[in-house]
Order: structure tokens, then C-alpha cells, then sequence
């Protein structure tokens, strides 16, 4: 009897032990407690840092649980800053609801006039909703620390700071806007990629004597490595520190723009089916090989090169396809990506969106255009929607600076089509009906500028000149064709915008043009230059220092210099072996 007594008292306190445990959420079977309702604030790298004139910063918003009624966020910065959305955001609920999708807030400093040094910025949040959980809730407040850019004034000469490797070198200056109480140092760091002097700090003093209104000059001279990577900006930091509290923390950068020195060029060769590449000497101009040969598709008829310079893609018009290519930036050697793919009947060229996230291909035999997206990192492209139609006999392709138009020229229908871009798909939509050319338009070029098109007509033997609405891309005939060569192939118009050049693949030589700067117009320069056999493509490097030709009857390349002063060309040593039928070139952009 005692035994089963005590038995029972036992269970009976086991018993009530689980019921306890329960009861206070222990044993680890419990529900976890429900969140507290609560509009949550997360600043991205745990703060929000924005400089006047210079550097935004985000933050992000959302609800913890869903709400019973729509709940709408108004945010109210003082004067310091300004936020984008600068109206309320709406969080609703439901099965589509957007509760628990953060939403992202853009901080921008005001950028005024004020010398201010560090200083902060509060950001208000105020919530409203007839979910009673939500309504007036307590909301954290955001304080942005900006960093001011006024007491310093930094003067790029000329209005823009532009460098080349192993080249030109540019200046700004340094003064203050107002007598300091005391010293101020200026910290000049520039990234990796360019140089400074003077490279210690400057420092600016007050008083009678002192040199806080002289300004200081400062040279930024480009790092001249020897890695290929088409023009790049630097970013150069000018900090200030003082006992002033006027002129301490007050940072300005300066965006320096480089172009690149180390340059290649690559070679289709239509005939033996492969790509050459050459490294060239940016003091002379002169090609020497590298390595041997890549192999293409069946008969490559063009060949160009990414706007990163990390990549080249070759249309095979035989094999109906694109092979794409990764370049080293260090020997600027080719290496295949994948497998060519697909494009329509007879690719006879190829154009990268200057954006490097669309392709386009004019296929000659289908008369039509292929668009591809590109993938940035690896160089692989994919075919996106239905080919586009163009005109019978559709030969290059040239797109707008802006991005926003492309053009083609139509062979057998001796006109030019012109097509809009959608900025976000790359899809291409005509404009209007395609405008007259010369005889066998087949050559089409882009001024630098965007205001002007140029269209070689190899039939007629002339050089059709349009100009661009900037708005629509609409061209329009500007005076009436200008005489070229025999056969004009192609047309290169140099980095400057002040001259252009043809390939006369007939005649076997080279017309040179200045250019109206106003009109867009071309007078010659001279007589044509000599070439190789059968001039059929050619291209200037970007420093508009040298003009290659790719010559199809000699299978060479010629190359020259440039009078940059005049456009006149002056052959550079003797032409340099290429492949078989070489027929299209391009240099690194």
C-alpha cells in the first residue's frame, strides 16, 4: 500500500510539472511568441554617410506582421537632406500584399552653399493606418551624417580633368572660399590609378600673410601600367582638417577620366577562318604579332571589342553564327567563351550597345537583326525575342552614343534604317521608313558626337552624310553625297570627331575628310593614300593617333600616324602580315 501511494504521488507531480512547463512556454514544444507589430528601419551598412554634391545612401523599410488595413509611411526630412520616394510609401496586406518587402529609401545631402564641416541630418518617420497596431506607431528616427564640399573649391581646368597613360597629364586648383581661423590641411588621395603633386597635404593659412585665397595647383598624371582596359575613370579624394569647424571634414572628389595606352588589335580573316591579334606600340603605331591565330567560325566577316575591353565577338556569316571571345588585358590574347551561337542567314556585322548589356547582328542574307543580351562577367551573349526586320542586304550596323538609336545600311535596297532602343530590354523598334542612300550602301559610321551618320556607298562611289535628331533619331541629308574612292568599304571617324577616313577597296587606298563640326560635312584632305590590295576595313585607335587597314587582296595590314593638327596620314613602315582575306579590324575601344 505504501508503495503504490508513493507511486501515485509521483506521477501526480510529473503531471503537474509538464502542465507548468506548459503553461510558462518550457519544454522547447511550445509557439514561439507572435513579433510585436513594428515598422522596422535597417540603414544599409549600419548607417547612412552622404557627402553634398557626391555620395547618396539607402535604407531600407518594412513591417514585422501583416496588417489588417493598409499602412502608409510618410518620411519627412529636415532641410539638410532630401529622400526619393519623396512621397509616403503604402505597405498593404493580403495574399499579394507588400508588408514584408522592404522598401529602399534614397538619402541625398543638400548641396549648399554654407560651409558647414560634418554635420547631421534627422529623418522623421510617421505611420497611419486604420489597423490600430500600426497607427501613429513609433518609428526610428534616421540621422544621415554628411560630409559638407563647401569652403573648398576645387576648379578643374577646363571643366574636366583627362589624363592618358604614358601621356598627357591635367591640373586643378585648390583655394578656399573664406579667410580660415586657423590652418587648413588638404589630404589629397587619389585611387589606385592615377598620381598626384604634390603628393604631402597642402595647407592654407589666415591672417594677413597667410595664402588661404591663392590657389593651389595640383597635377594628376595616369598610372601607365600595362594592362588593357579601355578608358576608366580615377577618383581622387580631397579631404580638409582644421581647428575651424567652418573647414573641418569638408571632402571633394575630382573623377579623372584615362585613357588607356595599352591597346591591341584583332584581325578576321575570312578565308583561313581564324582571328589575329596584334599588340600596338603606342609610341609608334607599329603592329607585332601575338601568338598564333584564334580560330573563328566558317568565313568571319566582322570583328569588334566589348566596351569593357574584356571581351571580342566575331560574326561568322558562313557558319551563321557569333563566336565570342575573352581577352587577357595583360598579353591581349584571345581565349573562345562557349560555343559560337546562333545568329540568321550570312552575319555580316556586329555592334555592342555602348550600355556592354545588348548585341546587335545584321544578318545579310536573312535581312534582318539579331539582338542579344551580354553578360558582363563572362562575355557569353543570349539571343532575346524575334529578329528585327531591316532592309535587303543589310550590312553594318552603328549605334548611338546615347544608346538610345541604331542604324543600318541595306545593301540591294540603297537606303539606311533607323531604329529606337528600349533602354531597358534592348529591343529595337523602326523609326519611320528607312532614308535614301547611295548606290550600295554598306559602310555606316557614328560621329563621336551623335549628331552626325555616315554611310559609304560602293556602288556609287560616294559618302552619304546624315544628321541626328537627338530626340528621335530621325536622319536627315545633309547637302548631297561626297566623292570617294572606288568601292568604298568602310568608314572610320577619328576619337576627336575632327576626321574621317574610307577604305576605297577598288582603288586600293584611303580617303581622308575633315569634318564641319557644325554640319557634319566632309572636305578632302589631299589625294587618297596608298594601301595594300583591296582596302576592305579599317579603324582608328582611341587616341586618334593611328589608323589601321585591313587589306583583303595583299592579306595585310597597313597601318599609319595621324597629324592630329591636319587628319593627313603618313605610312608607318611596311604593312604587316595578316591571315588569309583579311576583312574587318578593331582595336580596343
Amino acid at each position: 500500500m505504501k508503495r503504490h501511494l508513493l507511486f501515485s504521488m509521483a506521477i501526480f507531480s510529473l503531471v503537474c510539472l509538464v502542465t507548468f512547463l506548459s503553461a510558462c512556454g518550457g519544454g522547447g514544444g511550445g509557439t514561439p511568441p507572435a513579433p510585436n507589430p513594428e515598422v522596422t528601419i535597417t540603414e544599409s551598412g549600419g548607417s547612412t554617410d552622404v557627402t553634398e554634391g557626391g555620395a547618396v545612401d539607402t535604407y531600407s523599410v518594412v513591417l514585422t506582421i501583416e496588417p489588417t488595413d493598409d499602412v502608409t509611411i510618410t518620411i519627412a526630412p529636415d532641410t539638410e537632406t532630401t529622400v526619393n520616394p519623396s512621397t509616403p510609401i503604402t505597405f498593404t496586406g493580403g495574399p499579394t500584399g507588400n508588408w514584408d518587402v522592404p522598401q529602399t529609401v534614397i538619402v541625398t545631402a543638400i548641396n549648399d552653399s554654407t560651409p558647414e564641416g560634418t554635420h547631421i541630418s534627422t529623418i522623421n518617420h510617421t505611420a497611419a493606418s486604420s489597423d490600430a497596431n500600426y497607427d501613429a506607431i513609433a518609428i526610428n528616427d534616421v540621422t544621415a551624417n554628411i560630409t559638407d564640399d563647401d569652403g573648398v573649391i576645387i576648379t578643374e581646368t577646363l571643366g574636366s580633368t583627362d589624363v592618358t597613360e604614358g601621356g598627357a597629364t591635367d591640373t586643378y586648383s585648390v583655394v578656399l572660399s573664406f579667410q580660415p581661423t586657423d590652418d587648413v590641411t588638404i589630404t589629397i588621395a587619389p585611387d589606385t590609378e592615377t598620381t598626384v603633386n604634390p603628393s604631402t597635404p597642402i595647407t592654407f593659412t589666415g591672417g594677413p600673410t597667410g595664402n588661404w585665397a591663392v590657389p593651389q595647383t595640383v597635377t594628376v598624371t595616369a598610372v601607365n601600367d600595362s594592362v588593357a582596359e579601355s578608358s576608366h575613370p580615377s577618383s581622387i579624394t580631397n579631404s580638409s582638417s582644421s581647428t575651424d569647424p567652418n573647414y573641418n571634414g569638408i571632402v571633394v572628389d575630382v573623377t579623372a577620366n584615362i585613357t588607356d595606352d595599352d591597346n591591341y588589335a584583332y584581325v578576321a580573316n575570312f578565308v583561313s577562318n581564324d582571328i589575329s591579334t596584334y599588340s600596338i606600340d603606342p609610341s609608334t603605331g607599329s603592329l607585332t604579332s601575338v601568338g598564333l591565330p584564334v580560330g573563328a567560325g566558317t568565313a568571319p566577316r566582322y570583328v569588334t571589342v566589348h566596351p569593357s575591353a574584356m571581351f571580342a565577338y566575331v560574326a561568322n556569316s558562313a557558319s551563321g553564327d557569333v563566336s565570342a571571345y575573352n581577352i587577357d588585358p595583360l598579353t591581349g590574347s584571345l581565349t573562345t567563351i562557349g560555343i559560337p551561337v546562333k545568329a540568321g542567314a550570312n552575319p555580316r556585322s556586329i555592334a555592342i550597345h555602348p550600355s556592354g548589356v545588348f548585341a546587335y547582328v545584321t544578318n545579310n542574307g536573312s535581312n534582318d537583326i539579331y539582338t542579344y543580351s551580354v553578360n558582363t562577367l563572362t562575355g557569353a551573349l543570349t539571343s532575346i525575342d524575334v529578329p528585327v526586320p531591316a532592309g535587303v542586304g543589310a550590312r553594318e550596323i552603328a549605334i548611338h552614343p546615347s544608346g538610345n538609336f541604331a542604324y543600318v545600311a541595306n545593301l540591294n535596297d540603297n537606303n539606311v534604317s533607323a531604329y529606337s532602343i528600349n533602354p531597358s530590354t534592348g529591343l529595337l523598334t523602326a523609326i519611320g521608313v528607312p532614308v535614301p542612300a547611295g548606290n550600295g550602301s554598306a559602310g555606316v559610321e557614328m560621329h563621336p558626337s551623335g549628331n552626325y551618320l555616315y554611310v559609304a556607298n560602293r556602288n556609287s562611289n560616294d559618302i552619304s552624310v546624315y544628321s541626328i535628331d537627338s530626340l528621335t533619331g530621325t536622319l536627315t541629308a545633309v547637302g548631297f553625297p561626297v566623292p570617294a574612292g572606288i568601292n568604298p568599304r568602310e568608314i572610320a571617324v577619328d576619337p576627336t570627331g575632327n576626321f574621317a577616313y574610307v577604305a576605297n577597296l577598288g582603288s586600293g587606298d584611303v580617303s581622308a575628310y575633315t569634318i564641319n563640326l557644325s554640319t557634319g560635312a566632309l572636305t578632302a584632305i589631299g589625294l587618297p593614300v596608298v594601301a595594300g590590295t583591296a582596302p576592305n576595313s579599317l579603324t582608328v585607335e582611341p587616341l586618334g593617333k593611328f589608323l589601321y587597314v585591313a587589306n583583303t587582296g595583299s592579306g595585310d595590314v597597313s597601318a599609319y600616324s595621324i597629324n592630329q593638327s591636319t587628319g593627313v596620314l603618313s605610312a608607318i613602315g611596311l604593312p604587316t602580315a595578316a591571315g588569309t582575306q583579311p576583312v574587318s579590324i578593331a582595336t580596343i575601344p
